[in-house]
């Protein structure tokens, strides 16, 4: 993961205003939300890891792809950017009885309100992937204890947008400080940042080591010779003669040799059979 300074929006949105630098700017800019479309997916698949070992429900059924929609969202930006660029500057170098005689282009006009309004669904698709996926982890991960505190704080993509235009894009500035703030402190508190994470699947597997353990060592005590000779013995007690030596050949002979003929002896020492039975079975291991 790398987590930016939130100051690092500052100097770009500094250099975005300064027309020289304004190339820095939104190349910082662009920088910013490639960061934190990363750190959102390297988030999802180590959380995916410890939810998996947990045997735990996943809360994002689709995870989309935001990198597809930073893409498109950068690409109706350049289109916008341009040809409102080129209507703005025939527009001044227009006299005042040209302006009133002035009419844009139809494919013009077209290609900025549609590339305009791809500009907002992209973006509104892409900030709900950044924002809204993490604040649904973040949720279920308040649920499963991972973390404590709830530090992401859910927006949506379309009022984002809306807020932009109506601030006249610096809203985009502070949702980018506070998502660079917000997720950075949430990847160090549910150990994402820090590879703390590692811990909740490490102890995950150390807890089923352990009871797989215990069940092994539990399924040899129930398998001794001795557990098995004292089971068959209630089995038998109340069986004629003919079903007590069915029952008897069964066990036995279901059992590896070392064990069957040791329960055998016991079974002949302690009267339960016959030796003619002894003989019969003996031969069969």
């Amino acid at each position: 993961m790398l987590l930016l300074r939130p100051f690092m929006v500052f100097i770009a949105m500094i250099l975005f205003y300064i027309p020289p630098l304004q190339f820095i700017g939104i190349a910082l800019l662009f920088f910013i939300y490639h960061v934190l479309i990363k750190n959102r997916n390297e988030h999802i698949k180590k959380m995916k890891e410890v939810y998996k070992v947990n045997n735990w429900n996943f809360p994002l059924e689709k995870e989309g792809n935001p990198f597809l929609w930073l893409f498109v969202y950068i690409g109706s930006l350049i289109v916008l950017f341009y040809f409102s660029t080129e209507v703005t500057n025939e527009v001044m170098a227009l006299s005042l009885e040209e302006l009133s005689l002035y009419n844009i282009e139809k494919w013009k006009s077209f290609l900025i309100i549609f590339s305009f309004f791809t500009m907002w669904v992209s973006y509104t698709f892409m900030i709900n992937r950044i924002i809204k996926d993490q604040w649904k982890l973040q949720e279920s991960e308040l649920n499963h204890n991972i973390v404590n505190n709830r530090i992401i704080i859910l927006r949506e993509g379309s009022i984002v947008m809306l807020f932009r235009v109506l601030t006249l894009n610096f809203y985009e500035w502070f949702v980018l400080f506070s998502l660079l703030r917000e997720t950075a402190l949430h990847y160090f508190e549910d150990g994402t940042a820090t590879g703390n994470y590692e811990n909740l699947i490490s102890d995950k597997i150390k807890i089923k080591d352990v009871a797989k353990k215990e069940s092994h060592e539990t399924d040899i005590q129930e398998n001794s010779v001795e557990n098995i000779y004292e089971r068959i013995k209630k089995d038998i007690s109340f069986l004629n003669d003919n079903e007590k030596y069915s029952k008897i050949f069964y066990e036995v002979t279901s059992l590896s040799n070392e064990k069957a003929k040791e329960l055998l002896y016991l079974l002949f020492k302690d009267n339960w059979i016959s030796k003619e039975e002894y003989d019969k079975i003996n031969n069969f291991i």
